[in-house]
């Protein structure tokens, strides 16, 4: 694992009449592993055309994210944990 790095998350539309679109996943992903979340889901409409009235695909995602001990991911579980318990 790496501390930092630079990520893209582009997948392709799935169908094959559509004009070259993708589904891009960054900001979802990205705000999910920054906030320190364990597993998190989401979805994309595309955007791209080739069928009247536009491409009806919507990519469906689940994602599992580990972090190391020491990780400013980490940090935030942990602090969302303490806050947990000491509310309820």
């Amino acid at each position: 694992m790496v501390d930092h790095a630079p990520a893209l998350f582009l997948l392709p539309c799935g169908d094959p009449k559509c004009a070259g679109q993708e589904h891009d996943l960054t900001a979802d992903v990205l705000r999910a592993l920054r906030s320190g979340e364990t597993s998190f889901q989401g979805e994309d409409t595309c955007q791209g055309s080739g069928t009247p009235g536009g491409c009806p695909r919507v990519l469906r995602f689940e994602a599992v994210a580990s972090y190391r001990p020491n990780s400013v991911a980490s940090a935030n579980i942990h602090q969302r944990q303490s806050q947990a318990s000491s509310a309820g």
